[in-house]
C-alpha cells in the first residue's frame, strides 16, 4: 500500500496528515488566535480538521477517533464541548479523549484525529 503524505503549510517538521491502508491521520491542529475565548478556538480547530480531511478526500462522517489536548481541562471542558457537540456528525460518532495538557504556544486547544478514506 502507498503511504500519501500531505504538507500544505510545508512545515519543516511534520506533515499536515498521513494517509494510509484506508485511513488518514492527522496531525495535531492548534488555533492560529491563541488570544480567543475557548468555543472561537474549537470553533477555528474544528474548521482546520474539515479543511484538512477534504483534501484528504473525506469528512468527519467518516472519524474513527479524537484526540483532544486542553490546556485547562477544568476550566475549559464546558466550552469545548459544547462547540464540539455542536460541529460532530451525530450519527458517526468517533471515539474520543480529552484530556488536560501543556500546550505549545498562546492556543488553549489542540486536537488529532483518524478517519477513513473512501
Amino acid at each position: 500500500m502507498e503511504i500519501k503524505r500531505q504538507n500544505r503549510n510545508s512545515l519543516p517538521h511534520r506533515g499536515d496528515s498521513v494517509s494510509w491502508n484506508g485511513c488518514v491521520h492527522l496531525s495535531g491542529i492548534m488555533p492560529a488566535n491563541g488570544d480567543a475565548d475557548m468555543t472561537q478556538q474549537t470553533q477555528a480547530v474544528l474548521a482546520e480538521v474539515d479543511l484538512c480531511l477534504a483534501a484528504a478526500g473525506t469528512s468527519k462522517s467518516a472519524l474513527i477517533s479524537a484526540t483532544v489536548w486542553l490546556s485547562n481541562l477544568e476550566h475549559d471542558f464546558t466550552d469545548f464541548n459544547a462547540a464540539w457537540s455542536a460541529w460532530v456528525d451525530k450519527s458517526n460518532l468517533p471515539a474520543r479523549s480529552c484530556v488536560g495538557a501543556t500546550l505549545n504556544g498562546k492556543g488553549r486547544i489542540e486536537i488529532a484525529v483518524i478517519a477513513a478514506c473512501p
